[in-house]
């Protein structure tokens, strides 16, 4: 069940002066068969949805008598009833959940009827002053006055966010940190900020509040900053490499905020320093920085010294297995090649157009002819085509997608 499918008032309450009409609208449940209202005071009209302000003699002579300034409350409430007569149970609304399970109760419509003696008057609250400067820990003065035209019922009460104040003293008291407070740096300096509130209710039922505005400052006993180490502070990483790096930071009073880790190049995490990958040999430096409750400003350094890898200038080595073949005129042979990599191990991979390495292959055949031969090598072929421009001991090799080249044949 939600809010508008049961029967209720809206708005759910009213103030409304003697013998005066105000609207509320009754809206009525999908359930309901039957619905009716009955007023302690004044009554509803449920065709205009209005209700009538009214007081007998007897019941206004009594309230006067009591609470002459005070309006007079009363209440109407409406019953509904379904198909077999029963009253419909009321939801009670909660905030975290929705409806609790209903009671058998009607549902009210809470109004105040104004008098001419009601006081309408609100009390005045006011703090002295209403913007206040105090050192952490400190008390300073702050004077709370609180009058009303008839008389205050209820208060003054006094609520703030951080600090205290007693109505008894008129003075604030700041905490001993402004680290427990939600504070800001103002010009290197930590500050926080609190608010006191304080309301206060008459006979009639006004309400008066004022606020005052407080500044908090460091104190100016503590000038000690914090201590902020790295250890090692000086260390060498290789290119891209991860350093662990011990990282404290320290204070004789309390830190207000955690400390900041900055670095020129690389990065600096969880006692973990991580250096970039660099070509060249270069110098790092790594700054924390933080602050305590007083606002002093500790910081500390690391250095690193980055070694850049030397360049690879091996070159693959490449082999044929075997290294010779006895191809037949029209014929094939097969040639295992392999290549390897002495420094890294790492062989970028070939590609048929570009970076296929140049092969050479001693092959004995039988006779020359004009036919071609093929030898499949790995990776991809090698073709043999025999040249009447060349010597008796020389054919072109040409691999896919390379320069051809000569190289020497044994004759059988």
């Amino acid at each position: 069940m939600v809010l508008g499918t049961y029967t209720h008032f809206d708005p759910p309450g009213l103030t409304v002066e003697l013998g005066e009409t105000a609207a509320a609208t009754l809206i009525v449940g999908p359930d309901a068969q039957a619905t009716r209202v009955e007023c302690e005071l004044g009554s509803f009209d449920r065709k205009t949805n209005t209700y009538t302000a009214s007081v007998s003699e007897a019941r206004l002579d009594r309230h006067l008598s009591h609470s002459p300034t005070a309006p007079i409350e009363g209440e109407c409430k409406a019953y509904s009833y379904d198909a077999a007569g029963e009253l419909i149970p009321h939801p009670v609304f909660a905030p975290w959940h929705g409806p609790l399970p209903g009671q058998a109760r009607p549902y009210t419509l809470s109004v105040k009827i104004m008098h001419p003696g009601v006081d309408r008057t609100p009390p005045v609250v006011a703090f002295d002053p209403n913007k206040l400067t105090v050192r952490v820990g400190e008390a300073a003065a702050l004077t709370l006055t609180a009058t009303d035209n008839v008389g205050i019922t209820r208060g003054p009460s006094v609520i703030c966010g951080f600090g205290s104040f007693d109505m008894k003293t008129n003075t604030y008291t700041a905490p001993d940190t402004i680290a427990s407070t939600r504070h800001a740096i103002i010009g290197g300096t930590v500050v926080a900020k609190d608010v006191c509130s304080a309301s206060v209710h008459d006979a009639a039922g006004n309400w008066g509040e004022d606020v005052a505005f407080i500044t908090i400052v460091p104190g100016v006993g503590d000038t000690t900053p914090p201590v902020l180490a790295f250890s090692p502070n000086r260390l060498t990483a290789a290119s891209g490499a991860t350093v662990a790096v011990a990282f404290t930071a320290t204070d004789n009073v309390g830190l207000a905020r955690k400390p900041v880790v900055t670095c020129s190049r690389g990065s600096f995490a969880k006692n973990t320093y991580t250096a970039p990958a660099v070509s060249e040999d270069t110098d790092v430096e790594c700054v924390a920085r933080a602050y305590d409750a007083a606002g002093n400003k500790g910081v500390g350094r690391l250095r690193v010294s980055i070694t850049a890898t030397a360049p690879d200038t091996t070159p693959p080595v490449v082999s044929f297995s075997p290294v010779s073949l006895t191809v037949a005129s029209g014929g094939t042979g097969m040639s295992q090649v392999t290549a390897t990599d002495a420094v890294d191990g790492n062989l970028v991979p070939p590609e048929c157009h570009r970076l296929r390495p140049l092969m050479l292959l001693t092959v004995t055949w039988c006779r020359l002819c004009p036919a071609p031969m093929a030898v499949p090598m790995t990776p991809g072929q090698a073709c043999l085509r025999p040249r009447k421009s060349l010597t008796a001991r020389q054919v072109y090799v040409r691999p896919r997608q390379q320069t051809r080249r000569a190289i020497p044949v044994q004759r059988c």
